[in-house]
């Protein structure tokens, strides 16, 4: 078993074969691969460290291009009270599916869809994918999003950070929290504005 360095929350990943030890400490995410977000690329590291800024305590938490479900059983940990995570492709579902079993989780759901099938207003919206994908999804975003709720964007070259952030930003419906650069990608956290 692999553990994962650089992340507040301790992130296990479980090779082939390997049996899915004894949680006496349900702190710990337990993730088998298959799918994007194994807590190993930078992107999916900061994610989970800048989760430290929300409060996640009976939130519901979107998290969109879910992959693994990485994101969204570390929002359950940190006392979400509901998550729903979509992914377009079926083998990414699959995987959230068994990693949900694995860390024996009570609220996490996924879907296997776009975003069309996604209806309601979510507290805390994760989107750790495509720069591209998450400025189509700037109007989707901002309609599902609840008043005062936050996101939480990464997946973002350095070099399109600004991009991004004009898109969400500049025309008023979401005001900057943080802005993270790191080597390669970037992450955005933004509150939904007034």
């Amino acid at each position: 078993m692999l553990k994962i360095a650089d992340t507040d929350r301790p992130v296990y990943l479980l090779g082939a074969g390997e049996t899915i030890p004894d949680m006496k400490n349900n702190e710990a995410v337990l993730i088998k691969q298959g799918a994007f977000g194994s807590g190993e690329h930078e992107t999916t590291k900061s994610c989970l460290k800048n989760f430290r800024l929300l409060d996640f305590k009976d939130k519901s938490v979107l998290d969109v291009g879910c992959g693994t479900g990485i994101l969204g059983i570390a929002a359950e940990k940190a006392g979400a009270s509901f998550v729903l995570g979509f992914d377009i492709y079926y083998n990414a579902c699959r995987t959230a599916k068994t990693n949900f079993f694995i860390n024996n989780t009570e609220i996490n759901f996924v879907v296997n869809s776009d975003n069309t099938c996604i209806k309601g207003k979510y507290d805390i919206i994760v989107a750790n994918i495509y720069y591209d994908i998450i400025i189509s999804l700037y109007q989707f975003m901002k309609e599902s999003i609840s008043r005062h709720g936050y996101l939480v964007l990464s997946g973002i070259p350095v070099e399109f950070n600004f991009d991004v952030r004009k898109k969400f930003v500049d025309n008023g419906a979401f005001e900057l929290v943080k802005n993270e650069m790191l080597e390669e990608f970037s992450t955005i956290v933004l509150i939904k504005g007034d």
